[in-house]
């Protein structure tokens, strides 16, 4: 049998396959609840089917079948590697779908693709060097080839799972990435990886069909993890020169996108004293909705990044010195391009990177706590009522250990009249009307750091007060400078929009411990202010009602 037909049967069939299984899983997982449910990390707004990946493993097979029958079933029409690599990728799938029904903690999740990947690199795809650019070729021993191809196999499956996280995003990656491996696979006469990229690309195509923004269906766990591992072993069969010889760059350049958002993804979690698995809204992909942009042009502008990547990768399979050059002069520009657009999608973790290389700060819990300082008067500036803002204020400061803060504010504020001026140009007294407290600071050996609240007009508001323990008041200088940068001016800036509720409005919510004017001059005049708002039990919706934002 020819390569076109083998290419030919392959795609028609995994496509036919892919496109009548995909709506059919869709249908029968919504109807028995199979769903990706909402909540406030995911982008989509009602419950999804997420066996997406079921059809698209059951189309591969498919196309297998009809290549094995097509050649009478004597040998496996692929290969032994890439026969190897379809058992791991059906263990992956497996992992997946058990994952997607009943959800695994990630470090058991973890433990089992390591067990996959392991056999792989065993029994199935044996690597016996590498070459690498301008290097020239390094040979491995069976210990240190076992772990890069481990290595490889689990991080490019899971960074296939991470970018899972927009719709028809994982999936048109995955198909960018194919075409390029495709170009290396023929140019370096591997048939069965060519043949397994043109089953996995027309499975791909007729998935995306139904998972192209707007999405009515998700790759979930099964598919991510199934697309990611084919995609690593297809790399490494691909990208072999000579037996067991692998040119690592060819893969690690050709999925430079997933490889690139996961390294900055582990980064940020590190920074940040999260675990690595933990999920959150940090990817790029998520920033660039952030910044306004509709899922459908995000997903457009990623594709566009991801072209250049297979394209580079496609490109370094020519022998020729001058075109190795070319392109890894044209990938260190596309870097450089992707480390301003990080800069410009304000990565918090890395500004503070950034200052730490600048030896402004030193701990990583020291990056990690002006991180979410910073990401807390981000949170603030979406608030539009002021017992929100405490709330949030509370929130923040308990979850810091924050001995005590307290907000005073000047009686022209309060008593919502003209601003005037004292001897020493200040302005009224400032009464106390917020306090949270986490321990007792009215013993010696407490700083009491006093940071202004100054309104457009340079006129003084009141005070942010926050109370640290003397023994860490250096280690305590650079987050009180990011409260002083951030948090503080994005509360003067509140309160003077907002101007400060009614008595009324603030007796229906004690347990802030927001008080009205009134209460505020009596307490100050009888000596019993103190009152502690502590940090609300239950949730933002219980406590406030219906949240509003801008």
């Amino acid at each position: 049998m020819t390569a076109n037909i083998q290419y030919s049967i392959a795609f028609l069939v995994s496509l036919a396959t892919s496109l009548s299984l995909t709506r059919f899983v869709g249908s029968h997982a919504r109807r028995f609840g199979l769903v990706d449910p909402v909540d406030d990390r995911k982008i989509h707004t009602e419950p999804i089917p997420r066996l997406g990946g079921v059809a698209l493993f059951c189309a591969v097979g498919l196309g297998i079948f009809a290549l094995c029958l097509k050649s009478g079933f004597q040998t496996f029409p692929l290969g032994r590697p890439m026969f190897s690599a379809l058992l791991g990728g059906a263990g992956m799938f497996t992992l997946g779908l058990y994952d997607d029904l009943r959800p695994m903690r990630a470090r058991y999740k973890l433990l089992v693709q390591v067990g996959i990947a392991a056999a792989v690199a065993v029994f199935g795809i044996r690597l016996t060097g590498i070459t690498l650019p301008f290097l020239g070729e390094f040979a491995l021993g069976p210990w240190s080839a076992a772990i890069i191809t481990g290595v490889w196999l689990v991080g490019v499956s899971n960074a296939f799972n991470l970018i899972d996280g927009l719709d028809g995003l994982a999936g048109g990656v995955a198909l960018l990435a194919l075409c390029a491996l495709f170009i290396v696979s023929v140019l370096f006469g591997h048939i069965g990886a060519a043949v397994t990229t043109v089953l996995l690309a027309g499975a791909i195509i007729g998935f995306l069909r139904y998972n192209f923004p707007p999405a009515s269906i998700f790759l979930g766990d099964s598919g991510s993890l199934f697309v990611g591992f084919m995609l690593a072993g297809i790399g490494l069969v691909a990208s072999q020169k000579t037996a067991g010889n692998v040119s690592l760059i060819i893969p690690t350049v050709t999925l430079g996108l997933p490889i690139l958002d996961t390294a900055l993804t582990i980064v940020r979690r590190f920074l940040r004293l999260q675990p690595i698995f933990s999920p959150d809204r940090g990817h790029i992909h998520h920033r660039l909705l952030g910044r306004g942009h509709s899922p459908r042009n995000v997903a457009f502008l990623l594709y566009i990044a991801c072209a250049l990547f297979s394209t580079a990768g496609a490109f370094l399979a020519y022998p020729a010195d001058s075109v190795v050059l070319l392109v890894v002069m044209l990938s260190m520009m596309c870097l450089v391009g992707l480390a301003l657009l990080i800069q410009r999608l304000g990565f918090i973790e890395f500004q503070e990177l950034g200052r730490l290389a600048r030896g402004s700060i030193s701990p990583r819990e020291t990056i990690g706590r002006n991180v979410r300082f910073r990401e807390a008067s981000t949170r603030l500036a979406e608030l539009d009522d002021v017992r929100g803002i405490f709330e949030a204020l509370s929130v923040v400061f308990a979850d810091e250990q924050i001995p005590r803060a307290e907000v005073r504010l000047q009686r022209w504020f309060l008593n919502r009249r003209p601003f005037v001026a004292t001897s020493d140009g200040r302005g009224d007294d400032e009464l106390p009307v917020w306090t949270m407290s986490c321990a007792e600071t009215d013993s010696e050996g407490w700083w009491e750091i006093v940071l202004p609240l100054v309104g457009a007009d340079e006129r003084r508001m009141g005070s942010l007060v926050i109370w640290e323990e003397g023994q860490s008041y250096a280690a305590s200088l650079s987050h009180l400078h990011v409260i002083s940068e951030h948090l503080r001016i994005q509360l003067q800036q509140k309160l003077q929009l907002l101007g400060w509720p009614e008595a009324e409005e603030l007796a229906r919510h004690p347990e802030l411990g927001i008080l009205p004017f009134e209460k505020a001059v009596g307490a100050e005049n009888t000596g019993e202010f103190g009152h502690r708002a502590r940090r609300p039990t239950g949730s933002f919706q219980d406590l406030l009602g219906p949240k509003r934002t801008k």
